[in-house]
C-alpha cells in the first residue's frame, strides 16, 4: 500500500473503466473512489491531488492564480494570500464554478473595491471609514444599478476572515 501512487491509482481507475465499457457495465468502481477519497484525506496522497477520483478522472486542472490576477491586484501580498486560500477551497473541495465565483468575490468585489476606495491600504485590518466606503460602493454594481446581493458578498468575505482566524487560531 506504501507504494501506492495516485496515477498509478488513476490508471486503475481508467483500465477498469476502459474494461466495464467494453463488457456494458457501469463506471469506475466504488472501491476505488472511497480508496482514493480515504488515501487524499489521510495524507498518504501529496495535497496538491484532486480529492476526489472523478476530478482526478476528469483531468481539468485550473490556474488559480490566474482566476485572482485577472483583477490586477496592486497588493501581491494579498493576491498571493486569496491566490492560497482558494487553492485550500479546492482541496477541500470546492468545484470549479464555486472557485471562479469565489476569486471574482474576492479579488474584484472585496480588495479589488477596497484599493480603490482606500489606494493606501496595505493589509486586511480596514478602518470602520474604508469599511464603510466598501460597503457603499458594492452596495451600486459598475452599471450604476443597486446591486440586490451585496449580502453575498459580506458572506464571503466574512468567511474568508473567519477561516483566516481559525487556521491562525489553530497553528498557536
Amino acid at each position: 500500500m506504501s507504494d501506492l501512487t495516485p496515477s498509478a491509482l488513476l490508471h486503475y481507475a481508467w483500465e477498469w473503466r476502459r474494461i466495464r465499457t467494453t463488457i456494458g457495465t457501469g463506471d469506475v468502481s466504488f472501491e476505488a473512489r472511497v480508496l482514493w477519497e480515504i488515501l487524499c484525506e489521510t495524507g498518504h496522497f501529496p495535497p496538491t491531488t484532486p480529492n476526489t477520483l472523478r476530478r482526478a478522472l476528469n483531468g481539468r486542472t485550473h490556474d488559480l492564480a490566474a482566476l485572482i490576477s485577472r483583477y490586477e491586484l496592486r497588493n501581491k501580498a494579498v493576491e498571493r494570500l486569496l491566490v492560497d486560500y482558494t487553492r485550500i477551497r479546492v482541496a477541500d473541495g470546492l468545484d470549479f464554478s464555486s472557485t471562479s465565483a469565489l476569486a471574482r468575490t474576492l479579488a474584484r468585489d472585496f480588495w479589488q473595491t477596497i484599493e480603490s476606495v482606500n489606494p493606501e491600504q496595505n493589509d486586511l485590518r480596514l478602518s470602520p471609514e474604508t469599511y464603510r466606503a466598501w460597503l457603499e460602493r458594492i452596495s451600486v454594481k459598475a452599471d450604476g444599478q443597486p446591486r440586490i446581493d451585496t449580502d453575498n458578498i459580506q458572506l464571503a468575505v466574512r468567511a474568508f476572515h473567519l477561516d483566516l482566524s481559525a487556521w491562525a487560531t489553530a497553528e498557536l
